[in-house]
């Protein structure tokens, strides 16, 4: 019986085995392994400043918000949310309720603070131009804010929400709604730029 050949044993795995020579090849390492960890990677590492409107007057810092690009499935999921009419509003009229009347600023609202990578001042500082600084009181070279509690105490924002302290930074509803659209642009250009950063590495 040559070397390579295996003797079958009726009923067992080996049924299905010709010879030794059948067995696959172990796996060698791939060139594109981790490649999808790389370009989430990309992704991650792109983002865009954009500066609030109206803050930066009588020698006030400007404020800046820091975005991630728009993940279109959450956008679209906040602008259902807030654009059905509340359940609770359904139950008690026989037209089904209506939607909240700001649900498109408050859909736009919930974008941006899941958008939202940090909020921090630049000012002017030991002779250095356009230093970036927290917000957080008492700790400027400290980690940014977000649209949380400590950016609202900053700036004397009364609001008990992520949402609430985002409409209370763009002090006009239209310089949010600004502010998406250009978020929203970036956002569209985003991935192509991930792709050509990916395939450059």
């Amino acid at each position: 019986m040559p070397d390579s050949a295996i003797r079958i044993i009726p009923g067992s795995m080996a049924d299905d085995v010709a010879s030794g020579d059948d067995a696959p090849p172990a796996k060698a390492p791939s060139m594109l392994d981790g490649l999808a960890a790389r370009r989430v990677a990309a992704i991650e590492a792109l983002h865009i400043d954009l500066k609030v409107p109206r803050w930066d007057v009588d020698g006030a810092p400007a404020i800046w918000v820091r975005y991630a690009p728009l993940d279109t499935d959450k956008a679209a999921n906040a602008y259902e949310k807030w654009r059905r009419p509340p359940v609770a509003n359904a139950k008690r009229t026989t037209t089904g309720g209506r939607p909240d009347p700001e649900w498109r600023t408050k859909s736009t609202a919930e974008a941006l603070v899941e958008s939202c990578v940090g909020v921090f001042a630049v000012i002017d500082e030991d002779g250095e131009a356009d230093v970036k600084v927290s917000l957080r009181r008492g700790d400027p070279h400290g980690h940014w804010t977000r649209f949380d509690p400590e950016l609202a105490d900053a700036l004397g924002i009364t609001a008990a929400t992520a949402i609430e302290v985002c409409r209370g930074v763009y002090l006009t509803s239209g310089d949010m709604l600004a502010a998406f659209g250009e978020l929203s642009e970036f956002s569209g250009t985003a991935a192509v730029q991930a792709d050509e950063d990916f395939l450059a590495a």
